[in-house]
């Protein structure tokens, strides 16, 4: 009996030995200067999902998950998330570089009358508002480049899409999110009392990036540590703020 555990403890230490050690996850984020200059990294270096544009030289660099979500960067709702962006119905044949659940496009690739088709998704939601109040985990809508609607959804599913296809009556494109509509609300009706505080000059949420945008005319790092501080004290989470650098004079949106 000693004998065959003595060979047990043997055969466990040596297989203890023969597994790698658990690699740090990478991921790729963008920098501008000294500064993230998006919200989100990236598990695809070719993705750029949420970049906001700047005329600041930005930089893709890899770094580890750990060091992104320090500095208040979070997974990519494209490449990163665990739930890919899905479509409720039969979508067209997409052959352009630009996905279609993309915003900010220079042109809506789609014909108007493939577009006609999906309706007024913004215009629906809209009108649903006015009766109930969004969702837990309903977190904003936005038309993309290809001409049809993106719905942002805490916790996403399959069966969600299916009950918003029904109440709509129309196809869109579903990516995930991590702060509700109502989350954002509460959060920006706090961040516009520091109008002016911090440098402070515009202050608005940003749908696509599920985020509450502060614009300082100081992105010095000590001074985006002061204005995540008094969020943070505030019990306000600091991976949904975006700050960045604004012109002086620029006004809320």
């Amino acid at each position: 009996m000693k004998k065959l555990l003595s060979l047990a403890l043997c055969i466990l230490t040596l297989l203890s030995c023969a597994v790698p050690a658990q690699a740090e996850s990478k991921v790729y984020v963008r920098r501008s200067g000294d500064y993230y200059a998006e919200p989100y990294y990236h598990k695809n270096a070719a993705c750029s999902f949420g970049l906001i544009m700047s005329s600041d030289t930005q930089r893709l660099v890899k770094c580890s998950v750990a060091a992104a979500e320090k500095n208040y960067v979070r997974p990519c709702p494209v490449c990163a998330y665990s739930f890919k962006p899905m479509f409720t119905g039969t979508f067209p044949k997409w052959t352009y570089s630009t996905p279609p659940y993309y915003a900010f496009g220079e042109k809506h690739y789609l014909p108007v009358a493939t577009r006609a088709k999906y309706g007024n998704t913004n215009e629906k939601i809209e009108q649903w508002r006015k009766t109930r109040n969004p969702s837990a985990y309903y977190a904003g809508v936005y038309l993309n480049d290809s001409g049809t609607h993106t719905v942002l959804m805490t916790k996403p599913t399959a069966a969600k899409a299916a009950g918003w296809k029904r109440m709509l009556g129309t196809d869109f494109w579903v990516i995930e999110a991590k702060y509700s509509e109502k989350q954002l609300n509460n959060l920006n009706a706090y961040a516009i009392k520091l109008m002016g505080k911090y440098g402070i000059n515009a202050v608005g949420i940003d749908t696509t990036a599920n985020r509450v945008s502060i614009g300082t005319n100081d992105n010095s790092v000590a001074n985006m540590k002061k204005i995540y501080n008094v969020l943070k004290s505030k019990g306000y989470p600091q991976d949904a703020v975006w700050i960045y650098k604004s012109e002086p004079g620029s006004s809320d949106f």
